[in-house]
């Protein structure tokens, strides 16, 4: 029996969720990423970009197909 990952649909999720926030909403409201640049905001989110989720999504859709090519039946 398959059975599904729950978390990395969740991460997965999230990634769709970061990468349509930076580019869309940065597109209409770019002054609300001025914030990440100033500290106390850059501490948290200076490495969070849509770079990054992009990254993490990536790699997540490459292991499915990883996974997915070695199966026997």
């Amino acid at each position: 029996m398959r059975y599904r990952l729950n978390y990395f649909d969740t991460i997965k999720f999230f990634a769709i969720i970061w990468i349509f926030f930076v580019h869309f909403i940065s597109l209409f409201k770019p002054v609300w990423l001025r914030f990440w640049l100033q500290p106390p905001a850059y501490f948290i989110l200076g490495g969070l970009t849509g770079k990054f989720a992009t990254a993490a999504l990536a790699v997540i859709l490459g292991y499915f197909a990883f996974k997915k090519g070695t199966e026997q039946e």
